[in-house]
């Protein structure tokens, strides 16, 4: 497989928080709350270019999306078609409500 080079074009993204949870260099683990669009591992990339240096993800772990976190989530042995079709039916007002304001976010700032 050959390697690919491409670029990624600068755009405006939100990073609410950042926090160094712990430093046993040369690895550490941060806490990151930002907006949509937001990429991590191109963030940690960035960190490592301005030391000096080089630094990748090595986890990543997903703790929230729009209105949801790990709380909310399904564990592997509950996926099945009739608990996620529960769970989307349980969800469906909150779902329509966060992409019906997200809608209207992404029209008011330009996105």
């Amino acid at each position: 497989m050959k390697g690919v080079n491409f670029t990624i074009e600068p755009r405006l993204v939100h990073c609410y928080e950042l926090k160094l949870k712990s430093f046993e260099p040369p690895y550490f683990t941060v806490s990151v709350d930002t907006g949509p669009g937001f990429y991590v591992r191109s963030l940690i990339n960035d960190l490592g270019l301005a030391v000096g240096s080089c630094a990748h993800v090595c986890e990543l772990q997903r703790t929230k999306q729009g209105p949801f976190t790990l709380y909310h989530s399904l564990h592997k042995d509950q996926w099945t078609l009739k608990n996620v079709i529960q769970n989307i039916i349980k969800f469906r007002k909150t779902i329509n409500i966060y992409y019906r304001n997200f809608e209207l976010d992404k029209k008011g700032s330009g996105w």
